[in-house]
């Protein structure tokens, strides 16, 4: 048996992006027989004639074969009508789908006989073949292997990746890396790339940039990925020489447990080839990590306005309460900075302090950044604010606290008295930094600060005081007349103790008639009595 060419391509076992093309010739081998007569003469029987039978089975060792016949059989039998002389019979051998076995050659086992004609010449004699004589071959068809003259394949892979913006832990985020893979040797068999990041890295999805090839799978059976690994097989079986393959990975990023340098992920490529691991065949990288927060400020109650009037000197008090919030699940060292108006327009000045409080239930988790009492805080100056009082406080929010500021204090009148009705505004402000480099508030909006606002109002200022004094001498003038009147209709000489005489007009208590009185009962004909005429 021979076969054309004398290695079959390897590249022809190499299916593009996973897509195997139909019917694809690999080889073709030639079986050729030589029959002779091993005794003299015929015997007046003319030439010999026999049926040659024979079967060929491909990679008979495998339970799918890496090769077929044109009938997509793997196995096939043949008989042919022979004479004295050389027979050769050639067959095609397909490619029958994408392989992984590309090292070992494939297996080619040939059976033959041979028996006597149904109606030949030598009928009464069967034809038997020599009992010393073979009746199998076995031969093997082997794979090219781009490996030199020295047979040894010694590639040399070389990776790289890099993430396309910093790694957002704590919402729900992703991480794509662009990874590069390259073979700059020989060719490279089975060449892969496996990843160790830190737990809390699932995998999402592949996206391929070349015709290249690749297939990732995490290393563990976990959802959770508990092993860290995660491996990618570079255009299996074989990435050739000075092939490149370039894809990005995508993952979600769970509660990743990082370092303060960051998310380290490392990245190794390596092949079923002798040349082992190289500094070019190993990339360590440290991608830039921020923390993603939830933080609140918000107003809770403020004094809505005040009144002033054209007296100096007055006082009036404001309040203005603020809420600091973190609902996230992350302590937090936050900036606290608070602003009020000082003086307004010249004509009212404001001196509030500023106490800070935390909610009962939170208080221990809840602490200054160095230890001391928050509400100390710190005094900034910052540039063209006279008229603004700035106090800023570092502060460690931890997960769950609220904080409340209270800035409460005495407005004072100064200066000229303004016009009246005249309306102006004390303000206050609470906002909050963060360190950018670490962490990022995903609250949406402008809940990173909040303000409160009292009205301040003049009014023109009325003496009460004249007021008060003449509808006092107007009420005792009034009370006074109504006296009067009263004591000359006799309301206040009238005797009831009459009238608690029994029916038969005896009293128990008989008093005297008082002179130039009149008794009850002319009193009451006096009631009675016609009016007299005019």
């Amino acid at each position: 048996m021979s076969h054309t060419p004398d290695r079959i391509p390897l590249w022809k076992f190499v299916c593009p992006m996973g897509n195997f093309p139909e019917k694809v010739s690999t080889c073709n081998i030639t079986i050729c027989f030589n029959i002779s007569l091993a005794t003299s003469g015929s015997g007046g029987h003319g030439p010999l004639s026999a049926l040659l039978w024979y079967s060929v089975r491909l990679d008979g060792q495998k339970q799918v074969p890496r090769v077929v016949f044109d009938t997509e059989e793997r196995e096939l039998g043949l008989s042919w009508a022979v004479t004295d002389g050389h027979h050769c019979y050639t067959h095609e051998l397909l490619l029958s789908a994408c392989v992984n076995d590309y090292l070992n050659p494939v297996g080619v086992h040939i059976n033959f006989s041979l028996a006597a004609l149904p109606n030949g010449s030598w009928a009464d004699l069967a034809p038997i073949l020599n009992e010393h004589g073979a009746r199998a071959l076995a031969q093997m068809v082997p794979i090219e292997i781009n490996c030199g003259e020295d047979n040894v394949c010694v590639d040399h892979l070389h990776v790289t990746f890099h993430a396309e913006r910093e790694v957002l832990v704590g919402a729900a985020s992703l991480l794509e890396l662009r990874v590069s893979v390259s073979n700059r040797g020989e060719d490279s068999y089975r060449a892969s790339v496996t990843f160790h990041q830190p737990l809390g890295l699932h995998f999402r999805k592949l996206h391929n940039l070349q015709s290249t090839r690749v297939e990732c799978a995490s290393n563990s059976s976990s959802v959770d990925n508990l092993t860290g690994e995660f491996t990618c097989n570079v255009s299996h079986p074989i990435l050739q020489s000075h092939a490149l393959a370039v894809f990005i990975l995508t993952f979600e990023v769970g509660d990743v447990n990082v370092s303060e340098e960051g998310l380290r992920i490392r990245a190794e490529a390596k092949s079923e080839n002798p040349t082992g691991i190289s500094e070019d065949s190993v990339h360590e990288q440290t991608i830039p990590v921020k923390y993603a927060v939830k933080l609140f400020v918000s107003r809770v109650s403020s004094t809505r306005y005040v009144t002033f009037t054209e007296r100096s000197s007055e006082e009036r008090r404001i309040k203005h309460v603020y809420k600091v919030e973190n609902i996230g699940g992350r302590a937090v060292p936050i900036n606290v900075t608070v602003k009020a108006s000082e003086e307004v327009a010249g004509l009212v000045r404001w001196m509030p302090e500023l106490t800070m409080t935390f909610q009962e239930s939170s208080a221990p988790r809840c602490r200054d950044i160095e230890g001391r009492e928050p509400s100390a805080g710190r005094e900034e100056e910052g540039p063209e604010l006279s008229k603004s009082k700035i106090r800023s406080v570092m502060l460690v929010l931890e997960n769950n606290c609220r904080l409340h500021l209270i800035l409460d204090g005495i407005v004072r009148t100064i200066g000229n008295i303004p016009p009246i009705d005249t309306k102006l505004t004390m303000e206050s402000e609470v906002y909050i930094r963060l360190d950018s480099r670490h962490f990022v508030n995903i609250v949406t909006g402008m809940n990173h600060r909040a303000q409160s606002a009292t009205g301040v109002e003049f009014q023109k200022w009325y003496n009460p005081l004249p007021v008060i004094l003449g509808s006092t001498l107007g009420g005792f003038l009034l009370l006074a007349v109504l006296g009067f009147a009263l004591y000359k209709c006799g309301f206040f000489k009238r005797n009831f103790k009459d009238r608690l005489c029994d029916g038969d007009g005896a009293c128990d208590h008989p008093t005297a008639e008082p002179e130039g009185g009149t008794t009850p009962e002319n009193c009451q004909g006096m009631m009675t009595a016609e009016p007299p005429s005019p």
